[in-house]
């Protein structure tokens, strides 16, 4: 894999992602089956591979045994409670079920709404897409540098792409898991 195939991916990568914004969540009900079916649909740029499964109907009922996600009312899930689930589906990636709850304890705690917080979210998410691929650039460019310093011919630049996109995201999260903290104690 040369420089061109990842900078395509990486074009690909950010063309296929989409937010949902929160006039376009569903302002009726959904029964679960339509909630998955929703979510798979609207965030399908996210999978890894087309039978991954955004969320699923087992994950859906443990964030709601865990207090995580408010339970359904009459089997129906509300636009608050479809806004948080995309919330979850994001933040868990990077998140404890037990770190998310705290931020939508603190949410709740400093009486921010949920469609303030999705609204924040979604903005924040289509910054950062339209932000990445301009740091993506600079990242292949000195991942390229280091696999040229590191083994002459630059073979190891899809390794050194990994080892970059891992450690800063590992920063970032290790971050975010030490303001959680911090707001927790506050």
């Amino acid at each position: 894999m040369d420089k061109k195939d990842i900078n395509d991916l990486i074009s690909w990568f950010v063309e296929k992602r989409s937010v949902i914004d929160y006039e376009q969540i569903p302002e009726i009900d959904l029964y679960m089956d339509q909630l998955t079916t929703f979510m798979d649909e609207r965030l399908k740029g996210y999978k890894r591979d087309k039978t991954d499964k955004i969320l699923t109907k087992t994950m859906i009922n443990n964030y709601t045994k865990d207090n995580v996600l408010p339970p359904p009312e009459k089997k129906k899930y509300n636009k608050e409670q479809i806004s948080l689930l995309i919330i979850i589906y994001h933040l868990k990636s990077a998140l404890t079920i037990n770190d998310i709850s705290a931020v939508f304890d603190y949410m709740e705690s400093e009486e921010i709404s949920v469609e303030n917080a999705y609204k924040a979210f979604a903005g924040i998410t289509k910054r950062e897409k339209s932000e990445f691929a301009g740091r993506a650039g600079e990242l292949l460019d000195e991942a390229e540098k280091n696999a040229r310093e590191t083994d002459g011919a630059g073979k190891a630049l899809i390794l050194n792409v990994i080892m970059t996109l891992i450690v800063e995201a590992n920063s970032r999260s290790q971050l975010a898991e030490r303001l959680i903290d911090m707001m927790k104690t506050k």
